[in-house]
């Protein structure tokens, strides 16, 4: 995984103010996160794991949260 991926991955993750929130769900120090991000140290493949995670949970609670919205539209729509 390259710097530039695990920015991008971060920034989708919690915003342009990543690097505290996913040091956070990473269980791992402020320091090694920047260290990635920056490409002074490897990311560690066990970290490319938990990021993957992370995605699809976050990705999960997004999709239910547009259902919920879509519901909620068409009741909107039927109620006219």
């Amino acid at each position: 995984m390259t710097p530039e991926l695990f920015r991008e991955i971060g920034e989708a993750l919690h915003g342009p103010d990543w690097r505290t929130p996913l040091a956070y769900d990473l269980n791992v120090a402020r320091l090694n996160v920047r260290r990635w991000a920056s490409g002074e140290k490897a990311i560690p493949p066990g970290v490319v794991a938990d990021l993957r995670r992370l995605l699809q949970e976050a990705l999960a609670v997004r999709q239910h949260a547009l259902a919920a919205l879509d519901a909620a539209a068409e009741e909107v729509s039927d109620g006219l």
